[in-house]
């Protein structure tokens, strides 16, 4: 009888350290965080203050500490923004994370760019910089402010081969500067001009080659130099898209994708946005409809005969099944499969359009 009374404290001590113990470590742990979160929860303008009195010895104001943000369903709190009381009187965020703890701040940053700035405003490197001709040099105040901004002169365009002359030239006065701040602490590695962003170590062959680099990195800030008259070009054949039921109400339908030189555009997407048609029900496009099918066919052979690189076209509000398999099968045959398919509208692209022969053997991918 003892010898069984033992076994059975043994028995039960056990099934304690299994399953009973770990039961109480976690809710005591989740009780604690809870009561870390309570804590913490909902900062004041007044715990906002006392936060950078503690990480960096001086008074801020609150300019802003909205709180919990309506749009994300008050599951995020905005950032607050502080300004100091005294200094440099450098405005700031701090960082409040969805429990409404203080995560951190910017303002080590937002002092490098100020304290960069002032070390340089005057010097012999800006002062070079600025006999090329280019103004407004600036670190930046903001932390998602570009690294460097240049602007260049008045009446000067991005591709004008004055610009990348002056632009190549001055590589070795940006290279200066990259490694003078960089012994600062100060991460530059590429030059914002006038919003195009120049990559400073990526060994520029020429002016010509210069362009060409940026260009394929900053596609919006080229586009100016030909995408009126190539837009013109499509223009031609708008009238026929029109009658196969796209575009009426949209001309700027190019998107350039990519540059190789700075000059031209190398690949074009083509956006086309269904119409009601006038012997249609509907002012979408269904994916198994003939009609709407064989209307994309000769759309898509018309723009076939423009003379332009255009390796995309993109049809909007499609309407089609979740699962791109499923295109192949009508919706009404879908509708017979034991899983369920689900459909929307969406963007599609079209597959091989240069080398479709039927209606039939369109494809989108999406």
């Amino acid at each position: 009888m003892k010898k069984a009374i033992i076994i059975s404290s043994i028995v039960i001590g056990i099934v304690f350290l299994i399953f009973v113990l770990p039961v109480v470590l976690v809710g005591y742990k989740i009780s604690h965080e809870i009561e870390k979160v309570k804590d913490s929860f909902g900062y004041s303008n007044e715990d906002i203050i006392a936060y950078v009195e503690k990480e960096h010895g001086f008074t801020v104001e609150i300019l802003s500490n909205e709180g919990r943000d309506p749009g994300s369903k008050g599951l995020r709190i905005r950032d607050a923004r502080v300004r100091q009381m005294e200094g440099d009187q450098l405005e700031f965020d701090i960082s409040i994370n969805t429990f409404g703890k203080i995560t951190g701040d910017n303002y080590e940053e937002i002092k490098q760019r100020f304290d960069l700035n002032q070390i340089y405003h005057n010097s012999e490197l800006f002062h070079d910089l600025q006999q090329f001709g280019f103004h407004e040099l600036s670190f930046g105040k903001e932390a998602d402010d570009p690294q460097f901004y240049i602007a260049l002169p008045k009446n000067r365009n991005m591709a004008d081969q004055e610009t990348l002359q002056m632009l190549f030239e001055a590589i070795p006065l940006f290279e200066k500067l990259q490694a003078e701040v960089s012994k600062k602490g100060y991460e530059l590695e590429e030059i914002s001009v006038q919003g195009a962003d120049l990559v400073i170590d990526a060994h520029y062959q020429s002016p010509q080659d210069l362009g060409n680099q940026l260009a394929a990195r900053n596609i919006s800030k080229f586009v100016y130099q030909f995408i009126e008259d190539d837009q013109g070009q499509v223009q031609k054949i708008l009238p026929q898209l029109q009658s196969y039921g796209f575009n009426n109400d949209n001309n700027q339908s190019l998107q350039c994708d990519e540059i190789v030189e700075y000059e031209q555009c190398y690949a074009y997407g083509l956006n086309l946005y269904p119409n009601k048609n006038l012997n249609d029900n509907h002012d979408f496009f269904r994916y198994d409809d003939e009609n709407d099918r064989e209307n994309l066919f000769k759309a898509i052979r018309e723009i076939n005969t423009v003379e332009l690189p255009i390796k995309r076209i993109v049809v909007h509000h499609v309407y089609s099944p979740n699962n791109p398999d499923d295109q192949f099968f009508t919706e009404k045959e879908l509708e017979t499969r034991e899983k369920v398919s689900y459909f929307a509208r969406r963007t599609v692209e079209v597959v091989d359009f240069a080398s479709l022969e039927r209606a039939e053997d369109i494809e989108f991918v999406y």
